[in-house]
């Protein structure tokens, strides 16, 4: 279904956010932008919950 679909192509761009995000707090020596990438892992974790439940 379309929605389905939608839902499978959320999922993926949720994927490669939570994969940047990690590149990012890797590669950081600040602890100031190691800690807003963790606030930002919190909410793609959110929005990857908000997807599961489109589909």
């Amino acid at each position: 279904s379309k929605k389905r679909a939608k839902g499978r192509e959320l999922e993926f761009i949720i994927q490669e956010m939570q994969r940047e995000l990690t590149t990012i707090s890797q590669k950081s020596t600040s602890i100031k932008i190691i800690k807003k990438t963790i606030k930002l892992r919190n909410i793609v974790e959110q929005l990857k919950e908000q997807v599961r439940n489109i589909e």
